[in-house]
């Protein structure tokens, strides 16, 4: 679990945390719902290292404008 986080804490910051440089991407975004956790697949072009996170996100439900 530590190790995770210390990945996403890099990812964050646009540091690919295998190969520390700066060659991190996006490279898929889904979401179950508007108010569910986001699952978010990050790739390195420079290593190919590849996870995917699920992040809780802000929500615009409250406002009736969901996916706005």
């Amino acid at each position: 679990m530590k190790e995770k986080k210390a990945q996403l804490m890099a990812i964050e910051q646009g540091i690919c945390p295998k190969c520390h440089q700066p060659t991190i991407e996006i490279i898929d975004q889904r979401s179950t719902s508007c108010s569910g956790p986001k699952m978010i697949t990050f790739e390195c072009k420079n290593c190919k290292y590849t996870s995917t996170f699920h992040l809780n996100g802000g929500s615009s439900c409250g406002s009736g404008r969901c996916g706005v």
